[in-house]
């Protein structure tokens, strides 16, 4: 069950990651997501996850929101499954189970991780190499037992993210390939509650 919901929400623990140089010093990788989101305070984007493991190949695509200092919402339209986590906790809905999940601050600290780049500036977390003039491989640098290594960064023309490669706790290789992000007013924190529809069982996480 664990391993299900820490590979769903890894793409979580990249926003966070992202977004963490919101410094005008702060990763070259990230910084023009992080002024523009702290500029318009909510961002969307489309995503194909690819993981590849000793089991195969297993892709899927979903949309991904951010709203700063916490909030993440990741859903999957062909699972209808949805995920909110916030700094309080959150929820993860699952219908083909007819059961939602509530997560505590424990569940959400260990699986945010690599979203704090995008949510929460925090300095000296990675270094920085410049592979080419737009990939960047970012390795860590701070004692964190929760984040990758190193994570690898393609930008697109707009100096946005296109493109995330890391190798999760698990082992395998996890590449994230993102759409256009677009930029909006933040709609604050009721669009990252979820409650579970009339028949759904309300359950801890394990």
């Amino acid at each position: 069950m664990w391993r299900g919901f820490g590979g769903r929400v890894l793409l979580a623990s990249v926003a966070t990651l992202l977004l963490t140089a919101a410094t005008p010093a702060g990763l070259v990788s990230t910084r023009g997501l992080v002024q523009r989101l702290g500029r318009a305070g909510r961002v969307t984007v489309a995503f194909r996850a690819v993981t590849r493991s000793e089991g195969g190949v297993r892709a899927r695509r979903g949309t991904l929101a951010l709203e700063p200092p916490d909030r993440v919402r990741i859903d999957f339209p062909a699972l209808g499954e949805r995920i909110a986590l916030r700094s309080d906790g959150g929820e993860w809905l699952q219908p083909a189970a007819r059961q939602m999940l509530t997560l505590t601050t424990q569940h959400v600290a260990s699986t945010m991780g690599l979203w704090r780049l995008f949510l929460n500036p925090e300095e000296g977390l990675y270094a920085e190499r410049r592979l080419t003039a737009n990939r960047f491989r970012l390795g860590l640098a701070a004692t964190e037992t929760t984040l990758p290594e190193s994570v690898t960064v393609t930008l697109a023309g707009t100096g946005l993210p296109s493109r995330i490669e890391f190798v999760s706790p698990a082992g395998d290789l996890e590449t994230y390939e993102f759409g256009a992000w677009r930029f909006g007013p933040a709609r604050g924190a009721a669009g990252f509650r979820l409650a579970a529809p009339r028949g759904y069982e309300v359950l801890p996480m394990p």
